[in-house]
Formats: structure tokens, sequence, C-alpha cells
């Protein structure tokens, strides 16, 4: 600092020379405008009152005081049209460069941090846009508990470094990443979204004063000398002695300590003080006496009177408001006051001749001014630099600072940086402001933070930032206004921290978008202009700065394993997409999201249930369809978990591969006459789907409408075939000493229905001869001569069990199926040879035989092996085993109905076999309904 008796040494008369106006704002020069001084000057009038004037001294004299000048350097001639826009600075390029040779950290914070975070963040999303009020809310309240949360986590893993300097700005270069990522992210946020007194969902809230907010965050996170003040009030007799008290009442003040420099200059025995060597009259005296002591007492006073009367004493820290303005005059009065008590009459007569003096009648009239004081000349310089300060002077308050950042801090809160900005505020009643007017408050403390920034490190000041410094470069930035740079050395710090700050920025506006990557004006072409040329009208997009940090931070998160807490818990991976889907391009977001994808190990149902709901809660359907299908291609491809592979592709709406699995259940069913899979080798989700189908639908249409609907319709056929089949087994089924739940006469009857309810679906596509697959039949086509195989046990009985409605039924089935095109005739033929050549003890094909006979498609868009699709081939070469049997075991059946045919029996045999039965059946039925009439 400089101040005191070695200023008025070298520079004495510095105030009213225009190469060093230190005090030109406080005695009103303005060298380039004083006529419009005086016209703000004038304004003020008005807005102070008779009883607020300072204590007045004899001979008090004229004052041309102006405190509204702004120094030429300084004024903005702008007006009110700024905009809080991204400002690109010199701090900002070269924080840009050190973030890049940086790279992107290794994300370990506490899982803690990593969920709670993600949780806050996520609450950003659930607001509506459009609502202003709300969003405004939102983001305040974010961002104040993501710092709480990061401060929290900051304090309890900070380690205490005794090497490190306590006037480092910041944490230090040896502190963790995540100490200096919530230093500056903690900072970022405040500035951006100040907390507020009260939050209510439908009304602008009062918002925290940016004075108030760096005060305290300065405080906090940067004070050299925290017990400074108590330091100098413990030296007694006389705190004043202490050789750092004007010193530490200057920068105490410049810090917002007003109370505490009001308490020291109240008690700082002045009656046992030693005179400064400066004083010509006083020579180092113990202690002041008679008019000296009362004289200062008197100024001290007056001071402290002052210092009462600022509205920071009250905790009103809104610098811009009414009370701060008419503060300012009452101690721009007391200054001029302070300097004609000080200097008396001859004041104008000294001001005068030190235009014109030189040499050594300048060093003598400086010597006369000392002595005629009527303050000792120490205290009198003290004095008017504490007077400068409140009134808002720069070279006083530059002075003061002990570097850069508290320079900028100071300027923000007592430097009157313009009359232009004041005079939209002079007499606007806080009570009746548009919203609009008062954000405007905030953007105008935003650009007076700037221009303080510009002011603290100006080429001319001795506060200059630390370029090799990455902490000193972040702050820089963050005050200069370049966010997407302070954005980039977050993400070299911490991820977590860095994705949170650009998803806040990007949501309220204060983080740019990217811009798209052409070299040519698009707006000064036309279509025509662009063919030409060969140029896309739509030229693509670089990553913004929100969408490289989300990025980085998806591929670091997704390392992590499981992330716990007392009550979350989830993987990595799934933060990791989370995160990408919240990117700011939909078109990128969905890039990156299928890329993950394809390296993320689907290996459990758990794992895809995950991504899907969360693929869905994204907005990416697509990608949720493709992951639950990919899975469901493993397990119908290499697994015998044909449940869970229908669920899966009912999640995925392909209700082909899901009738696909079917069909293998259908066929493999048909081909060992039994059901399969058998019970103890049933999945989960198969067994719940035949045992409660209606309670399992009903939760998966909780999660997919949509699936639950498509499974509903394509599994009835299997499942009735599975009935049927149970049915007919379950005498032999039944252990030892317990009797089925059916007579054999009603369970007889129960599995002709069921077949005969499958045999009509299969017939559905086909009725009347003609070939129609749009009708949709759940079983198909393929397999309707293995199924009036099926019934050749019930026909031509002596006791029979069917009706009349049945037999009509299979009449009108074998009917269809003679006199249908040769393609679907010939398809069902080659199936009915594999079943029968599946038949145990019959001899002649096997099943791996007519694995290689391929037919076309009814649709003859595809080929398929035996029902439409190579899934069938490829999992009855994996369940066949070496002597070509699919079911290993010995099968216990009720009957099967290949043991009445040999091996060559080919489909004609079957149906005559079947007409000549049905024509007998109907026979005896036609005579049974006429002895019942009789």
């Amino acid at each position: 600092m400089d101040h005191g008796g070695e200023q008025d040494d070298e520079d004495e008369d510095g105030y009213r020379d225009e190469d060093d106006n230190r005090f030109a704002v406080a005695r009103g020069y303005d060298y380039e405008d004083e006529d419009s001084v005086r016209d703000d000057e004038e304004e003020m009038e008005d807005y102070i009152s008779p009883d607020a004037a300072p204590p007045h001294w004899p001979d008090e004299g004229r004052s041309n005081l102006d405190l509204l000048a702004t120094p030429a350097g300084f004024r903005d001639t702008r007006g009110l049209g700024f905009s809080v826009r991204e400002k690109t600075g010199i701090y900002g390029k070269l924080a840009k460069d050190t973030c890049g040779r940086l790279g992107a950290p290794v994300v370990d914070e506490s899982d803690t941090v990593i969920l709670n975070t993600e949780a806050l963040v996520t609450r950003l999303y659930d607001e509506d846009p459009e609502d202003e009020i709300t969003l405004h809310n939102t983001l305040m309240v974010i961002s104040r508990d993501l710092t709480a949360l990061w401060a929290s986590y900051h304090r309890e893993t900070a380690i205490h470094d005794s090497q490190e300097y306590t006037s480092t700005i910041g944490p230090g270069q040896r502190a963790s990443n995540f100490a200096k990522a919530n230093f500056l992210a903690g900072l970022t946020l405040q500035i951006h979204h100040p907390p507020a007194e009260n939050i209510k969902s439908s009304e602008l809230p009062v918002l925290k004063p940016l004075p108030q907010i760096l005060l305290e965050w300065l405080d906090e996170h940067h004070d050299p000398l925290p017990s400074q003040f108590e330091e100098i009030q413990a030296h007694r007799p006389s705190p004043a002695n202490h050789a750092l008290f004007w010193d530490t009442i200057l920068n105490g003040l410049l810090r917002g300590r007003v109370v505490a420099v009001v308490e020291v200059l109240s008690n700082a025995g002045w009656k046992h003080a030693q005179g400064d060597a400066d004083d010509i009259r006083d020579h180092r005296t113990a202690g002041y006496k008679g008019i000296a002591l009362a004289n200062i007492e008197k100024v001290i006073t007056a001071a402290v009177q002052v210092l009462n009367s600022c509205p920071a004493v009250h905790d009103n820290w809104d610098t811009r408001g009414d009370d701060w303005t008419i503060f300012r005059v009452r101690a721009s009065h007391a200054l001029e006051n302070l300097r004609n008590f000080a200097e008396g009459k001859n004041r104008d007569s000294n001001e005068i001749s030190d235009f014109g003096i030189s040499g050594g009648t300048d060093t003598y009239s400086r010597t006369a001014r000392k002595a005629e004081s009527q303050v000792p000349w120490y205290i009198y310089q003290q004095l008017q630099s504490l007077y400068g300060l409140l009134i808002g002077d720069s070279n006083v308050l530059l002075s003061n600072a002990q570097d850069w950042c508290e320079a900028t801090v100071g300027l923000l809160v007592w430097w009157d940086d313009g009359r232009e900005d004041r005079r939209v505020g002079l007499g606007r009643s806080k009570a009746g402001q548009r919203p609009s007017m008062r954000y405007t408050d905030s953007e105008m403390y935003l650009r007076k933070l700037r221009r303080a920034f510009d002011t603290a490190t100006a080429e001319s000041s001795e506060l200059q930032v630390d370029s090799s410094n990455p902490i000193e470069l972040g702050l820089a930035s963050l005050l200069e206004g370049d966010n997407e740079a302070v954005v980039g050395l977050l993400r070299a710090w911490s991820g977590p921290v860095s994705s949170a700050v650009a998803e806040i920025a990007s949501a309220a506006g204060w983080l740019p978008h990217a811009e798209p990557q052409s070299l040519i004006a698009m707006e000064s072409l036309d279509q025509e202009d662009l063919d030409l040329l060969g140029v896309n009208s739509s030229p693509s997009k670089a990553d913004g700065a929100k969408d490289q940090t989300l990025i980085a931070y998806a591929r670091a998160v997704s390392q992590r394993g499981k992330l716990k807490t007392r009550t979350v818990s989830r993987d990595g991976w799934e933060i990791a997409l989370a995160v990408l889907g919240r990117l700011e391009s939909e078109s990128r977001s969905k890039e990156m999201v299928g890329d993950f994808l394809k390296r993320l190990s689907l290996d459990s149902a758990t794992t895809v249930d995950k991504a899907w709901q969360l693929l869905h809660r994204i907005g990416m359907g697509d990608h949720a369809e493709s992951v639950a299908e990919s899975y469901a291609n493993v397990l119908a491809n290499s697994t015998h978990k044909y449940g869970e592979a229908l669920w899966y592709y009912a999640l995925a709406h392909k209700a082909q591969k899901a009738k696909d699995v079917l069909d293998l259940l259908i066929s493999y069913s048909l081909m060992q006459s039994t059901a399969f899979p058998t019970d103890s080798e049933l999945d989960d989700y198969l067994r719940r789907l035949i045992a409660a189908p209606k309670n399992t639908l009903v939760e998966l249409s909780r999660m997919d409408v949509e699936a639950a609907e498509l499974l509903h319709l394509n599994l009835s056929g299997y499942a009735t075939l599975r009935r049927f089949y149970i049915l007919r087994d379950q005498e032999v089924n039944t252990p030892i000493g317990e009797k089925p739940q059916l007579g054999s006469i009603a369970r007889k009857e129960e599995a002709a229905a069921a077949l005969l309810a499958v045999i009509t679906s299969s017939d559905d596509n086909i009725r009347g001869g003609l070939f129609d697959e749009e009708r949709g039949a759940v079983v198909g086509v393929d397999y309707l001569l293995a199924l009036l195989g099926e019934s050749m046990v019930f026909v031509n009985q002596s006791r029979s069990s069917l009706t009349v409605t049945q037999i009509d039924i299979l009449l009108k089935a074998i009917e269809d199926l003679q006199t249908v095109g040769p393609r679907v005739y010939t398809a069902c033929s080659e199936f009915l040879q594999a079943v029968i050549a599946s038949g145990q003890g019959l001899k002649g094909s096997s099943p791996s035989d007519m694995l290689r006979k391929s037919v076309s498609n009814l649709s003859g868009t595809s080929n398929f092996s035996l029902v439409g699709s190579s899934m069938v081939a490829s999992q009855l070469k994996q369940s066949m085993s070496s002597s070509g049997v699919l079911v290993k075991g010995n099968v216990k059946r009720g009957w099967d109905w290949r043991s009445g045919i040999s091996a060559t029996t080919t489909a004609e045999d079957v149906l005559r076999i079947l007409r000549l039965g049905l024509a007998k059946d109907l026979a005896k039925a036609w005579l049974v309904e006429v002895d019942n009439r009789m």
C-alpha cells in the first residue's frame, strides 16, 4: 500500500494534478466535463434531507465537490444497451489454452457428490422453460444447493498445506482438483444466480446484491490477515500506535468491514498515540495533547458518524440504490469539511500557488501547509484516503488493495463508475419495478464487475494476474465475462462440477451455444449459390462448451462402478447415459448415446431394464428398443431363455421376432409331441407368462402398453397348444398316490377343445383355400398338417370326444389345406415329415435332414428353415442330441399320435385317414341326434 507520509513526500499535490488525479473525484474536478458534474450535483439536492448533513466545523468555506463525476477513462457512453453476453478477453484465451493442455480428469469424487449433483441437475429439466419466474427460481435454488454440496465435500476432504502462502488467490497450486473446481464454480454460480431471501414459485425473489456476495466470498476464500483487527485492538494503550493501524483501517474498509472500522476508530487511544515523524510540530511525542488531541478527536468523531450512516452498517449492500447515493454525497461533504477545517482560510491560496510554483518554493509551500494544518498532517492524509475510498475514488481503492482480486471487489463495492448508471436508478422504487427492470440491475452489476476487473488489471496498474496460475486465470476469465473459458477450466478439474455448471449456464443463457463450422457467410447466399459451390446449407456444428463438457464427463464417469448413497444406487454407466441424453444438440446426443450403447455390455436383464427405462426418460425410445432387441437376439440365439427373449422382443416392438420365438416353441412341441420346454426347464419369464398371464401382462403394460398388447396377441397360440399337451400328459405325470384334477373323459374333452382352437387359428390364413397373410393368424399355417395329425387320436374312436361343431372345424381345415396353393401345402407337408421323423422308434429321415430343406416364405420375400426363421435351425442344432433327439430324457406322454403310423406316412395318408374317420364320426353324431329326437 502507498499512502500517508510517503505519499505526501512523493506527490503531495497529486490529487490536483491531471496525471495523478487521486482525489479528483473527491475535490470535484472532472477535467473533461465539469459542467455535467454540476448538473448531477443539482440533481442530488432533492435527495438530501436537512437533518442528514454531517457535522460542520468553523470556516467551512465553499464546497465544489461533485460525487457524481466520473474519471474520463471510465465513462461509459453506451447508456443502458448492455448485454450479459459472452466476452472473450486475453485471460479467457490463455485459460482455454491451459485447459487444453490439462485434459480431462478421472472422476474420483465421492459417490455422494456424484449422485447428489446428478439429482439436483436433473430437477432443472422438470421445469417449464416458458415459465420464466419458475425457471429463474429453480436455477437459483439448484445453484445454491450445488454450492453448499460442493463446499461441504471440500471441507471434509481438504488437506491443509502449511507450505501454501495464505496470500495466494484460491486454494493454491498443490490443492486437489476438486478444491480448485469448488473455488471457481461456487463463485461462478453465486455471481450469475445470487441467493435470495424469499423464494416463491409465483414471485420474483429479493436477490442478495452482488457486492455483498463478493465481499462474503472474499472473507471466506481470500483473507490473508483474518485476525488483523483483533491484533490492532489488542495493541494497548493505543491501537493507533500499531504500525499497521491505518493500513488495516483502509484495507478493512475496502473489504466492507465498516462496523469493525468504526469500532477501531472509536477506541484508537489517541491520547497515548505517538506523533508521526513527518509532523514538524509533534516530533514523535508520547501522545497528543491539547488542541491537537481535540482536533483529532473532532475529525475522527465526524468520520465515525459518516461511517455509521453507511447503509452497509445495516447490511444494505445494494450500492446502486438511493441510500448509497445519499451516503456518497454525505461522505463527499464530510471530506470537504475536513479539508476546510484542516487547512482553513489558506486553503484557496495554497491551491492557487500549487499550480504556479516549483523547486524550493514548492518544498517551502508543502512545509508551510503541514505547519498550518489544524490536524496532524499524517492523520489528515489518512482521513482523506478514507473519505476518498468511501466516495469511490479508484486510485485510493487500488492503492489500498493487496492484489488484483481484492482490488476488483473493492472497485465493485465502492467505485462510483458512471453517472449514466446512477441516473437510471435515481428515484426508482424497488416495489414498483417490473421484472425486466430488476434483471437489468443484475446486468448492471455484472457490467460494473467487468469494468472493475479491467481497471484493477490495466497495464498502468501494479496489480497483475499471474498467467501461469490456472486458478487465477479461471477467476480472471470469470470476472472479465468469458464463461466458456471458466467451464473449460472446470472441465479439467472436476467432471460433476463442470457438467453441472455447464448445464445451468446453458439453461440460463450465459454460456454460448455451438456455432456452425463454415467459412462462408450463409446468409449472403441463396440455395442456387450454395448448390453451385457444392456447400451444405446446414453446415455441421462443432461441439459447444456444454456438449464438450458433458461428453468428457460421461466418458469418465462410465468407468466408475456401482455408486451408492443411503437411498440411491446407480451404476456409473447410468450416469453417463443420462448425461449424454442432455446434450444441447439432439442429433449429437443420439449419436453419442448410440456409440455408448455399442460399448455397453448388455449381459443381464437388470442392466437392460435400467438402460431401457433411462433411454425412455431421456426421450430416446428408438435406442431403448434397440437395446431390448440386441439383448433378446443374444437370448434367442445362444440360450434357452425363451420367455425372457419374448419379453424383450416385445419391449423392442419386434412383433415378427417375438412370433419367431413362439414359432420355435410350437415347432419344438409339435416335433416332440410334448410341451416344450418342460416345466423344469421353463425360465422365470415364460413360467409367469404361462401360469399367471394376466398379472404378468399387467406388469409389462406398466412399462410399455404396446409391448403388453403384442405379447397378449401372439402368446395365446403357444399357450393353448401347451395346455393341450399338459392335459394329455397329466395322468402319466401325476406322482404315484395322487390323482389328476380332472377325470379321464373331462380331461380328454378339454384337451380336444384346446387342440381344435389351435387348429382353427392355423387354418385362419387359408380360409376357403385362399392364402391371406394379412388375416394375422396367431399360429402359422405351416403347422396345420402336424396339428391335424395330433387330432387323429380323437377321430374314429368308439367313444368320440368330438362334437359336430368340432368335426366341422376339422373338415373345413382339411378342405382348405387341400385346395390352397402348392407352396403352402408343400411347406405344411415338409414340416409334417420332420415331425414324423422325430417320433422315437420310427425308421426313416431324421430332423437334421429336414433342416436342410428350405422353402420359400409364403409372402415370397425371404427364405426360411421350417417355419420362417433361421432361429429355428440354430436352436434345433443346439438342442438335438447325437441321436437326433430334441428333448433329452424319457418323455412321458398320455399318447403319441405317431405310434399308429410309419415313418413313410405322407401328408395325403394323414388327410385320407382323417377324412374317413371324421365321416364315420359325423355319421355317428347324426344318428345320435336322430335317436335323441325320437
